[in-house]
């Protein structure tokens, strides 16, 4: 399931709140957060702060693990 990561701070609390709840329901979990790599989106979500194993959804993604 490919999840992406999208809005405020709020919004990204919900989302990953969801992705990890499906996580443990046995669900393959993606999480897409290219959104955060526009410039328009400077003040948002930085996934370089986080200790979470998240990963482009293009491309390479991988499963996200909780």
């Amino acid at each position: 399931m490919l999840i992406r990561l999208v809005g405020g701070l709020g919004n990204q609390m919900f989302i990953y709140a969801f992705a990890k709840a499906m996580s443990l329901k046995g669900y393959p979990i993606l999480l897409d957060a290219t959104y955060f790599n526009e410039n328009l989106h400077k003040d948002a979500f930085s996934q370089d702060s986080t200790n979470s194993a998240m990963t482009n959804g293009g491309g390479g993604a991988r499963p996200t693990t909780f």
